[in-house]
């Protein structure tokens, strides 16, 4: 047999030769730099970190356009409402002003008929009290 360690193995004796500086690891047979791992995950962390709160306004981004457009269209519903609303007040208002004078002219004409009526009955009660 070879003395070579087998893959992602290192001897005894190897390991017992070989002195690591700080911050160094042996794992399965590589050296590792552990200190450039934790920046590397130190900056992944950030990167998600980030990535999710622009996923949070994103979402928010497009929930606020929803509602936008559902408030426009609402908006142009009552829009529509109003100015329909505005167009028969308009119609009921001069079929008022036409009933108003309609009613007024026949008051002027129907006046004078009825103060002479009145005064024929008026007139008759007297006559017959007087007959009494």
């Amino acid at each position: 047999m070879s003395k070579t360690p087998k893959k992602g193995r290192i001897g005894h004796e190897n390991q017992d030769n070989i002195q690591l500086e700080d911050g160094f690891v042996m794992f399965r047979g590589s050296l590792v730099d552990v200190s450039k791992l934790m920046s590397q995950l130190d900056r992944s962390e950030r990167a998600r970190i980030e990535t999710e709160a622009k996923m949070k306004i994103s979402e928010k981004y497009t929930k606020s356009n929803s509602n936008i457009r559902h408030l426009n269209s609402e908006v142009k519903e009552y829009k529509e409402k109003l100015r329909n609303s505005e167009d028969s007040l308009s119609r009921i208002t001069a079929y008022s002003k036409l009933f108003q004078s309609t009613l007024m002219d026949v008051r002027d004409k129907i006046d004078p008929v009825l103060k002479t009526i009145s005064h024929k009955r008026g007139v008759n009660c007297r006559k017959k009290r007087e007959r009494r």
